[in-house]
């Protein structure tokens, strides 16, 4: 049996749960993919296939048959996911504000007590406004699950939504005939107050994966970007993706050590807080393991690289939380 390998992607267009379930659904009708995973406040999606590696070419068929993007490979590698997160939770910031400065007159005659033609027509017009606006994700979620033959929460709310803006454009505009005591009901305030509310979901929900993923950043750059390595009997500078198995570092006191490795000379206390949360520095000597990301704090040491890059403890920490975050 062929061994399952895993490929990351980057999907433009994705705003919802329900916008990754349809992304999931599309790209695990191509051949020879067996699962997908996607996360749409980071845009990014996790496939698992056998054989040989999928195409872009083969791929993006399947995702805009969907309605959304498939980043090319090349532009994905120079992608942030923390600032992709931050990017999406200003836009629900910005559509939750103007949400709630469209709700507020919607919102007056009905506190004030005031009924009429002239504010039931305004009304209306700012009920369109915010559903196409503000709420404007969820019909096209709604959409899309229904092409999908999937019927999620966009599907539910969306009745919901457009349900009280019909009843009201109804009455407003073909006076709808009703039974006594409903003939100045329009229900528009609850109709928009449902979009407003549903907005601030979407934002709490973006601002808590963006600071989750802004944390991820922040723990990859621990991880330093040069590193002292011996090459032909003397010491040079390298890039950290430079290093490989093998290669004696050399990292002075207060340097972060940028491999996982054996300590192959020398004497250091090393503060691995970052890793263990123990801020006591830990003395390290000939034979100990030392891991990417912690500091050698009073002395010198040359570290045998015995895991370099993405094998590094520090980046199986890190992709471990980003496939948590997008299993749902």
């Amino acid at each position: 049996m062929a061994t399952a390998q895993k490929l990351n992607l980057k999907v433009d267009g994705m705003t919802c749960a329900h916008c990754a379930h349809a992304v999931e659904k599309s790209l695990a009708g191509v051949a020879g993919i067996t699962t997908a995973q996607a996360d749409f406040a980071s845009g990014s999606v996790t496939v698992e296939f056998t054989g040989p590696k999928p195409q872009y070419e083969t791929l993006e068929p399947a995702v805009r048959k969907g309605g959304y993007t498939l980043v090319k490979e090349e532009e994905a590698a120079k992608r942030d996911p923390a600032q992709h997160a931050k990017k999406e939770q200003r836009r629900n910031l910005w559509l939750l504000i103007a949400g709630v400065v469209l709700v507020l007159p919607v919102m007056l005659p009905h506190w004030l007590g005031l009924h009429g033609r002239g504010w039931d027509w305004a009304a209306l017009a700012l009920a369109v406004t915010i559903q196409a606006t503000v709420g404007l994700d969820f019909y096209k979620g709604a959409v899309a699950g229904i092409r999908n033959r999937n019927l999620g929460m966009d599907v539910l709310v969306s009745i919901g939504m457009g349900a009280g803006l019909l009843f009201g454009a109804g009455v407003v505009i073909f006076k709808w005939s009703l039974p006594p005591g409903l003939d100045k009901h329009v229900y528009f305030e609850a109709a928009t107050l449902l979009v407003v509310f549903l907005r601030l979901g979407k934002y709490v929900e973006a601002k808590a994966r963006g600071n989750a993923l802004g944390a991820l950043r922040s723990l990859l750059e621990l991880a330093p970007e040069k590193a002292r390595v011996k090459r032909g009997g003397e010491v040079v500078e390298l890039h950290a993706e430079e290093v490989v198995k093998g290669d004696i570092c050399v990292v002075n006191a207060g340097g972060r050590i940028p491999v996982d490795g054996e300590v192959a000379g020398g004497e250091s206390d090393v503060d691995e807080s970052m890793l263990t949360g123990e801020p006591v520095p830990v003395a390290r000597k000939t034979g100990d393991v030392v891991r990417t990301g912690t500091i050698a704090t009073n002395g010198t040491l040359e570290i045998k690289a015995t895991a370099v890059g993405r094998d590094t403890a520090l980046a199986n920490i890190v992709q471990l939380v980003e496939e948590a975050q997008r299993t749902k």
